[in-house]
């Protein structure tokens, strides 16, 4: 409203942001400037130095987190990769291939769509996983299209020796039988980072997550020391072999030895009737 010559009065009142995000500031909000043109912000915050389309006055602008810019009272556009009414959350997405939606185990449209809008937390699809008492989904978004997964038990080489058993277990891989056998699901993978309990997910060029939806296997004790197992089992069953062949061998020759001694046993009960009968004819 102009209320004199060269004299704009802007329209303000006071912010309502507060009270459905209690992180915001409060104050009054609407239009300023000398022509009334620049909107007022409570998420965000003055520029003085702004020159861009959305301050035409050349006063500067109020802008929003993430190079967003307030275009309305209490209203931030967002860049690229940013959402939210203030622009600080980031925006995680990704197509699905084949490969993607074997690992998901659905074939349901609906789901699969929101692992493309949610691939880091995927709250919408798995319940949380519960440790010590707080339930935790797969991951977080924490920048555009990043994601940092949750890692449960991590491995730390340099930890390890001052937390003791802590830290020391390093991520499980098959390296002795993958070659013959397949232990993982189709939502499961190997462990190639420095967490041994957890989600990882695909990653980008740069080698950053862009999801979480794969676990981290552990390995059952079995799965771990098969190949200790099956050699115990080899040098057990070679040593069962030969013993059972050694008590053989042994149980034959005391069968033999047995049969001699009857034969002894028989031929000197034979003589000693023979004998008796011969001396009955010398009288």
């Amino acid at each position: 409203m102009c209320s004199n010559k060269d004299d704009c009065t802007c329209i303000q009142t006071v912010s309502v942001l507060w009270k459905k995000y209690e992180e915001a500031q409060r104050g009054l909000t609407g239009w300023t400037g000398t022509d009334c043109s620049m909107p007022v912000c409570m998420q965000g915050y003055y520029d003085p130095f702004c020159k861009m389309d959305a301050a035409p006055g050349g006063e500067g602008c109020y802008r929003c987190a993430n190079d967003g810019l307030c275009t309305g009272p209490d209203y931030c556009q967002c860049a690229k990769g940013w959402t939210g009414y203030d622009c600080r959350t980031p925006v995680c997405e990704v197509v699905s291939d084949f490969l993607i939606r074997k690992q998901l185990a659905t074939i349901d449209e609906e789901k699969v769509h929101t692992f493309e809008t949610d691939p880091c937390s995927l709250s919408d699809i798995y319940k949380p996983t519960v440790v010590e008492g707080g339930e935790y989904y797969s991951g977080n978004c924490t920048l555009p299209n990043m994601c940092t997964c949750h890692c449960f038990a991590a491995y730390s080489p340099d930890m390890c020796t001052v937390m003791e058993n802590d830290a020391c277990d390093a991520p499980w891989q098959d390296l002795d039988l993958y070659m013959v056998r397949n232990v993982l699901a189709p939502n499961e993978m190997f462990g190639s980072r420095d967490c041994s309990r957890g989600y990882e997910g695909i990653v980008d060029t740069k080698n950053r997550y862009m999801s979480c939806h794969m676990t981290i296997v552990e390995g059952s004790w079995v799965n771990k020391n098969t190949f200790d197992l099956l050699l115990w089992i080899s040098l057990g069953s070679m040593f069962l072999t030969g013993a059972w062949i050694y008590l053989r061998r042994r149980y034959k020759r005391k069968l033999v030895l047995s049969k001699i001694e009857r034969r002894k046993s028989r031929r000197s009960s034979e003589e000693s009737v023979t004998g008796a009968d011969n001396s009955a004819f010398t009288y």
